[in-house]
């Protein structure tokens, strides 16, 4: 009986020598894999960080783009403004040229009575005077 005393003895100690071994090579196993996570942690990381630069990035450069806009449609915008004041400045030259034209119309039309009637009067003064020279003229003969 003791050699079977012996054999589990024997395979107690080796049963022992296996676990220990086992928790080794458990553990640098661990050691390992904790490291490789620290690693691809460490590369995440550092990917967060690049990826927030390039964020960051982007961020100043859609903020410039509005600026840009802002200032492109504040000049779009006076543009227009300054276009609408030469529209209604050439509207309101074009109305008082209209009633410039109208003024002269009525001016012209005015005159061309006038010189109607002058007309008019010099043609009967000039038959007066005709007539009055006729008569001078009978009268001085007979």
């Amino acid at each position: 009986m003791k050699w079977i005393e012996n054999i589990s003895e024997k395979f107690e100690e080796l049963k022992q020598k296996i676990d220990t071994s086992t928790q080794k090579i458990v553990e640098k196993k661990l050691a390992e894999y904790s490291e490789q996570q620290a690693h691809q942690f460490t590369k995440v990381s550092q990917e967060i960080v690049a990826q927030k630069e390039v964020a960051k990035h982007l961020e100043d450069e859609i903020q410039e783009s509005i600026k840009n806009i802002r200032g492109l449609t504040s000049e779009y915008e006076n543009t227009i403004t300054e276009n609408a004041q030469k529209t209604k400045k050439q509207e309101e030259d074009i109305e008082n040229l209209k009633n410039e034209i109208l003024s002269l119309r009525s001016e012209y039309e005015d005159f061309k009575i006038t010189a109607t009637k002058q007309i008019r009067n010099s043609s009967l003064i000039s038959a007066v005077v005709a007539i009055i020279a006729m008569v001078s003229v009978v009268l001085i003969m007979k």
